[in-house]
């Protein structure tokens, strides 16, 4: 799985003006819907590389408890509250996410 950090950078600069502006009391209707949640993606073994910027090996992502372990982990990366690693979790807990489905070591 790997994120886009450039695409983070972005969007928190997109949210920081756009709290900016809502605290100088302009409405701009463009703004409402506010800037796009980076996502994570999934890779295969044969992409997995640093271009996303930030990217966790399909091997190390094996497990629920792995899952728990780089939830963990990400938790301390300053960017990490602006991905969409939280919906990830909860299309997971409900099961509509493809991407993460436990398997055997």
């Amino acid at each position: 799985m790997g994120i886009d950090t450039q695409v983070i950078a972005e969007y928190q600069a997109a949210m920081a003006g756009r709290k900016a502006i809502e605290s100088a009391g302009e409405f701009v209707e463009d703004l409402l819907a506010g800037p796009v949640e980076p996502a994570w993606t999934a890779h295969c073994n044969a992409c997995e590389s640093n271009t996303c910027g930030y990217t966790i090996e399909s091997g190390d992502l094996r497990t629920y408890k792995d899952l728990v372990k780089w939830t963990a982990h990400l938790m301390g990366k300053t960017w990490f509250a602006a991905t969409g690693w939280d919906h990830m979790l909860e299309s997971l807990i409900q099961g509509t996410d493809t991407r993460i489905r436990e398997v055997s070591r």
